[in-house]
């Protein structure tokens, strides 16, 4: 064997052996990264105001993790369903099936809409024109701040306006 071809043979164990390097890294980022799932996975299931229901068998992991990502994606099924890797049947399933995991689905919906309902009360005080409309047309509707629908002519047909024809005699 020629020089050339002992330099070219180390080339390649060096290579190989750089491969096996770069492949045990990869793998140990794999497995550094799966703990690191794991690991926040057990923290949310954990810090959950839903933990105790969970221990109790009244919801299964998937659905806390569920619960989780829901109220963080602000009520958003799409994306909750997408952190945890459902698909959104799996989540109507759910609805169907379980009613404690669609008591506490209503209890995020509700807290949520609290939120916004004290931030339209934030805006309607600081003088905010469209907050104080929107108030008046939704909760002041008893008092008569309603839109009406657009009427004339006697003709009154919701979403169209139509204009009344004279019978015109040839």
């Amino acid at each position: 064997m020629g020089i050339e071809q002992k330099v070219n043979a180390r080339r390649k164990k060096v290579s190989k052996a750089k491969q096996k390097i770069e492949e045990s890294k990869r793998q140990l980022k794999t497995r550094e990264e799966k703990k690191e799932i794991i690991n926040t996975k057990q923290k949310i299931i954990e810090s959950s105001p839903y933990f105790q229901e969970f221990k109790e068998n009244k919801i299964n992991e998937k659905e806390l993790l569920f619960l989780y990502f829901f109220e963080k994606e602000l009520g958003n099924i799409g994306a909750a369903c997408r952190a945890i890797r459902i698909n959104r049947q799996t989540y109507y399933n759910w609805l169907a099936r379980n009613p404690h995991f669609k008591e506490y689905i209503n209890e995020i919906k509700e807290a949520q809409i609290d939120i916004v309902e004290s931030k339209l009360k934030e805006n309607i005080l600081k003088g905010n024109v469209i907050a104080q409309m929107f108030y008046l047309k939704t909760i002041g509707r008893e008092r008569g701040y309603e839109q009406s629908p657009v009427v004339q002519n006697n003709i009154d047909i919701v979403g169209f306006e139509f204009e009344e024809v004279g019978n015109e005699e040839s």
